[in-house]
């Protein structure tokens, strides 16, 4: 059964982090990682231990158990996949599919996701504001939201990697629709997957990569429970930002060239069902997350068109090892 915990005055603090807020001020040369901090391929001197193998032996040579005994939960062991993000993924966001196929800790880190159980991860009875304890509680689900982010993640670049070499995923028959991806001892699809993360907090769809050049980029390391809202804010940050993803407003022909993915995730972001305004949710997205404030102003209020023309479904790959990063 999951469990359910109200958190003060600890709680308190991670209410901040936990609703949705105003975007961070950072600065976005397009396009921009989701961890700047974070390392590809290590450099003379540099620790070695993030990019060491985790899995002490082969993936299918663990019992249930063993992979259990990794962590569950919160403790939950992603550090799995972070070693082959920093492996494979280049500071733009692109991954080295070549090598990551048949990546043993990718293999061990997928099998732990198919036997997890999502009753350990715990739900927190939050403040809805925390100067104002007389407001009410929510609940908040997001321990159980990274598991999902992360799984997602792993699944994807390891379905991609198992096909690979392709030129697009958008290639690949029944590719999004198939119920071939396992997590929690359930089968599912990739949309239903993505409809599942969308629901619980619809910044999230830009955290999780899809494999295409007009695609939310892969993650240079893997979300964290204690800092995820933060990170998804940045993940959608990062996106509208890049002006290879969404354009500087036309304003003389009143239209913005936006990726196709934007239209994707439109209905999740949508204040009300009952809106008739076209593409309501991608106009909040652009307006909270624009690092212009004019730009911001334009994109809620403005009545322009949307073209969705910067399409790119070619596979956002890495065709060499990653460069080191600059030291």
């Amino acid at each position: 059964m999951k469990r359910s915990l109200f958190l003060l005055p600890l709680g308190l603090a991670l209410a901040a982090s936990a609703a949705c807020a105003d975007p961070i001020n950072i600065q976005l040369p397009p396009p921009t990682p989701l961890n700047p901090d974070a390392v590809t391929t290590p450099q003379a001197g540099q620790d070695t231990s993030l990019t060491k193998p985790v899995a002490q032996k082969k993936a299918p040579e663990y019992t249930d158990a063993e992979l259990r005994a990794m962590g569950t939960g919160v403790a939950f062991p992603y550090e799995l996949l972070d070693v082959v993000l920093h492996r494979y993924v280049s500071g733009k966001g692109q991954m080295y599919y070549l090598k990551a196929k048949d990546d043993n800790d990718l293999n061990t880190f997928a099998r732990a996701v198919a036997i997890a159980d999502l009753g350990q991860f715990p739900t927190f009875t939050m403040p809805k504001d925390p100067k104002d304890l007389t407001l009410g509680t929510y609940q908040d689900s997001s321990a159980e939201l990274t598991f999902w982010i992360n799984a997602y993640n792993g699944l994807r670049i390891k379905a991609i990697a198992d096909l690979y070499p392709i030129p697009s995923i958008l290639t690949v028959k029944d590719f999004e629709t198939q119920k071939t991806q396992t997590v929690a001892g359930k089968k599912y699809s990739f949309t239903e997957l993505r409809d599942k993360i969308g629901n619980m907090d619809p910044r999230a769809l830009f955290a999780i990569t899809n494999g295409t050049v007009d695609g939310p980029t892969v993650p240079l390391s893997v979300f964290r429970f204690s800092r995820l809202s933060g990170q998804l804010d940045l993940a959608v940050k990062s996106f509208v930002n890049d002006p290879n993803k969404v354009s500087t407003p036309d304003r003389l022909s009143n239209k913005v060239q936006a990726s196709p993915y934007l239209k994707e995730v439109d209905p999740y972001f949508k204040k009300s069902n009952s809106s008739r305004r076209k593409f309501e949710g991608i106009r909040q997205v652009l307006g909270t997350y624009s690092a212009s404030s004019v730009s911001q102003n334009y994109f809620i209020t403005g009545e322009y068109t949307v073209d969705f023309t910067l399409a790119n479904g070619k596979l956002n790959e890495q065709i060499s090892p990653p460069v080191p990063l600059a030291g």
